[in-house]
């Protein structure tokens, strides 16, 4: 049997981000022996300046990232084109608040500013037109699932910035840095706009600008939200117990972007699916498959990602990062609560798409305080980095759960959305108790052979919840 087109569609999204972060990894050591620090710490300010320039469309991108692939699902095409071109027109002409307001900073202040810095933030004011037409295109390729595309641009972009930095940053330092970002971004602009012929004009309406705005803010502060609440645990850690234990904690991170990869790339393919099946049929539960049948799936593939993961890294430490080894044990909480954190994504998904994302704000907006309190009290009682990830991740079942129940019951409502609940509880909590059983096993061999025989029970377990996930039908 072949592929499920959505799995296929995920598995090239995930080897293209895998593969551009193998790439970022040897770009960012090349770029910091080409640049010095200072450097460096500039190219961080204007990265975050640049971030915060977004904002000035108040969310419409991320509206059209709803409403977009909703309206092609009802066959509304030429309200789509309306929206899309409104989004335009509103980005273009917001960006230039933030980019006057730079401009203006530099000719008031700019002989009190480092020359880079001076330059650098020039740089940004005209460079974010650019970002912002970048971000448009990206959204409207993902809105109408051209995913092979998005996963040539991502790739692209890896290698191009790798080039840049031999071929531009080190002749010529920051100065290169800066124009070889630009270079690079028309490039990307010019390849998108060449193969899928998108057209856009100005265009205003105003019932359809507060409608978008409407969305658009609420997705924005959820949007926001969730990047606090996915650093708040490094922040509490640095406040605490200091910068050192930080970076001893940048094992769970690293970790668990790896074994998010694939879940998160699954959310991302479905997400303009999911928005497209409801335009069709307005109907609540046309979209159980799209929250249910992922969940399945990533309730038994989460768990033992983590828990290849957690076996399989006390080796690598030892071999390759014994500076890091009191990072294992958070890394191990940590991932423990990592599958809810996925399950709180699909959820806010469908969430989404029935105009219930205040739902997902306030769920979220609790959790964080949940991780707060949690994390808070367990380091102040001795627990340090351990207490730090416990709180992690009891607010992300927390999150998940909520959602998760939130939007089972808005698609099905009473006794289905409770069997559904109670059979994802049953198999992430059986695999995850099958990965803790194997790891909690004492072999008498050495670390290499445990690591070894470990991995080749795990192997048989997922065999096992692969022949369940194949009875469920996730797909």
């Amino acid at each position: 049997m072949s592929p499920h087109p959505i799995i296929k569609k995920t598995a090239v999204m995930t080897l293209s981000t895998l593969f551009a972060q193998g790439v970022g990894v040897f770009t960012s050591v090349a770029m910091r022996n080409a640049l010095s620090p200072a450097s460096m710490g500039v190219w961080s300010i204007l990265q975050v300046i640049l971030g915060y320039c977004g904002y000035a469309s108040f969310g419409t991108t991320k509206a059209l990232a709803r409403d977009y692939p909703i309206l092609q699902g009802r066959g509304e095409f030429s309200k789509a084109e309306g929206i899309k071109n409104l989004t335009f027109t509103f980005a273009m002409t917001m960006s230039m608040i933030p980019a006057a307001g730079i401009l203006i900073a530099c000719a008031i202040y700019g002989h009190r500013l480092e020359g880079t810095l001076r330059t650098g933030l020039i740089f940004v004011a005209f460079f974010l037109f650019i970002q912002r037409f970048y971000d448009l295109l990206i959204t409207l390729l993902r809105s109408e699932k051209k995913f092979t595309m998005l996963s040539f641009i991502t790739s692209l972009n890896a290698v191009g910035m790798f080039l840049a930095v031999f071929l531009l940053v080190r002749p010529f330092g920051f100065y290169g840095l800066l124009g070889g970002t630009a270079f690079l971004s028309f490039v990307l602009l010019l390849v998108i706009c060449s193969k899928e012929r998108y057209r856009f004009k100005l265009y205003w309406s105003r019932s359809q600008f507060m409608e978008q705005v409407k969305l658009g803010l609420p997705l924005l502060l959820l949007s926001f939200l969730a990047t606090f609440f996915s650093g708040l645990d490094k922040l509490l850690i640095a406040r605490h117990l200091g910068l050192t234990e930080v970076g001893h904690y940048s094992l769970a991170m690293m970790v668990s972007s790896l074994v998010m990869s694939f879940p998160m790339m699954l959310s991302n393919v479905l997400y303009p699916h999911t928005m497209e099946r409801f335009g069709r049929s307005s109907a609540p539960r046309e979209l159980a498959s799209y929250l249910h049948r992922p969940v399945m799936m990533t309730a038994a593939a989460v768990p033992l990602l983590g828990g290849a993961a957690a076996i399989l890294m006390p080796l690598v430490s030892e071999a390759f990062m014994k500076d890091y080894t009191a990072g294992l044990e958070p890394m191990r909480i940590y991932l423990g609560g990592l599958y809810f954190l996925v399950l709180a994504q699909f959820s806010t998904n469908i969430l989404t798409a029935l105009d219930r994302y205040w739902i997902s704000i306030g769920v979220l907006a609790v959790s964080i305080g949940i991780q707060w309190i949690v994390s808070t009290q367990m380091m102040a009682h001795g627990f340090g980095l351990k207490g730090a990830a416990l709180g992690a991740a009891l607010s992300f079942f927390c999150y998940g759960i909520a959602n998760y129940t939130a939007a089972s019951f808005f698609v099905e409502g009473g006794t289905d959305a409770l069997k559904r609940i109670i059979t994802m509880l049953a198999l992430s909590f059986s695999s995850a108790g099958g990965v803790l059983g194997i790891y909690q096993l004492k072999l008498p061999v050495n670390i290499l052979a445990d690591t070894g025989l470990k991995l080749c029970i795990l192997a048989g377990l997922a065999a096992f919840f692969l022949m369940i996930l194949e009875r469920l039908q996730p797909f």
